[in-house]
């Protein structure tokens, strides 16, 4: 019996070291590299994801945008949300932007039911301060990424969410665009 299973284990291993051994020179090297290039972007993004970034939503951009665009805004009319609010929207959002596609029916029933004012979305915008998101150029690490504030990062939105946003803050008297 031991002699058996000492058998299948070498002739398991003579298999694949024979595989490995009579691949060439080129591609063993591809695949060494490729496999190194893929460590390194599973890495790189457990760090990007694991460190604290300066600049993300809870930073000093965020509060200039608090206490600058959102009390000039907030002149002729107070906004409807509260920070709590716009911050759980600017989250909201976040995460319909992220991955592949976004979810548009949702991004424009958030615009739709929430901003009804210039307060509400420069209050928005400051509660989202700025973000990475992953683009729609790939999938997980492969994706790419986009770096922005809601206004910038928001145009993976399609085209037609895009225009109803705009037709709606139109509609509403809302001087921001997106």
């Amino acid at each position: 019996m031991k002699k058996t299973v000492t058998k299948i284990g070498s002739e398991i291993t003579g298999t694949t070291g024979s595989i490995w051994n009579s691949l060439p020179l080129g591609i063993k090297g591809i695949i060494i590299l490729g496999g190194g290039y893929l460590a390194y972007k599973v890495g790189k993004e457990i760090y990007d994801k694991s460190r604290a970034n300066p600049e993300t939503r809870d930073d000093k951009q965020e509060e200039d945008g608090w206490n600058n665009s959102l009390i000039n805004d907030s002149a002729n009319k107070k906004p409807t949300l509260s920070k709590t609010q716009m911050k759980q929207l600017a989250n909201s959002l976040e995460n319909m932007l992220d991955g592949y596609g976004s979810r548009d029916t949702s991004i424009k029933k958030l615009f739709k039911e929430n901003i009804k004012n210039d307060a509400d979305f420069s209050g928005l915008n400051a509660a989202f301060g700025i973000r990475t998101i992953e683009a729609g150029r790939g999938f997980g690490w492969l994706a790419g990424h986009e770096r922005g504030t809601l206004t910038q990062v928001i145009q993976e939105a399609d085209d037609t969410t895009l225009d109803y946003i705009n037709k709606l803050f139109s509609q509403r008297g809302i001087k921001y665009r997106v």
